[in-house]
């Protein structure tokens, strides 16, 4: 039998960077053992298992630990921004569960992560789209509706501005995300 394989069809290898619309397939929040899964630092932390939704990377896997810090701790706020793109609004006191963020797709640059200390290179989110906060470039003085610059990740594939307001307008729209006020996880008032 003859057979030819490729690590691009691995769908955890690297894929390109740009803009991606992922999908939430699996929240890893427990270890093998039942208890809650902890950062290094000792942190409450979720594995999440993103998906590429659409396009010529699609079904191809990333993961994405969402450490739960508390207010004014040094990452804290990629956490928040993680939350919001998925819909949910996390000012406040917030129990959020797992099922809020499954199957929810969001809009996330992706970098690539070089190899180092023995892992291989991998795919991370850089930066998290969020309903209603998409920022476009600065319009040159005396130009209105031009850009000055334009992003990268802006005319990264097929990205389409219209598509993308629409699909985070979905989102933002969905009561359901809407993480039920109970708990302080961290920071709250």
């Amino acid at each position: 039998m003859k057979f030819r394989g490729s690590a691009a069809s691995d769908p955890s290898s690297v894929y390109p960077a740009g803009d991606y619309f992922l999908t939430c397939t699996h929240v890893q929040d427990k270890d093998k053992d039942g208890h809650p899964l902890k950062s290094k630092a000792g942190n409450d932390m979720w594995v999440l298992e993103l998906t590429v939704a659409e396009g010529e990377h699609k079904d191809r896997k990333q993961w994405h630990y969402l450490v739960w810090l508390l207010a004014g701790t040094p990452g804290h706020g990629m956490a928040l921004k993680a939350l919001k793109a998925f819909g949910i609004d996390p000012e406040g006191d917030n129990e959020i569960l797992p099922e809020h963020l499954l199957n929810v797709t969001v809009k996330a640059a992706v970098k690539i992560q070089p190899a180092e200390d023995g892992y291989d290179a991998k795919n991370v989110v850089g930066k998290w789209y969020v309903p209603g906060e998409l920022s476009k470039p600065a319009a040159p003085e005396g130009h209105p509706g031009e850009s000055a610059e334009v992003d990268e990740h802006e005319t990264a594939g097929d990205f389409d501005p219209a598509k993308l307001e629409k699909q985070l307008a979905a989102v933002a729209a969905k009561p359901a995300q809407a993480a039920p006020k109970k708990k302080p996880l961290w920071g709250g008032k």
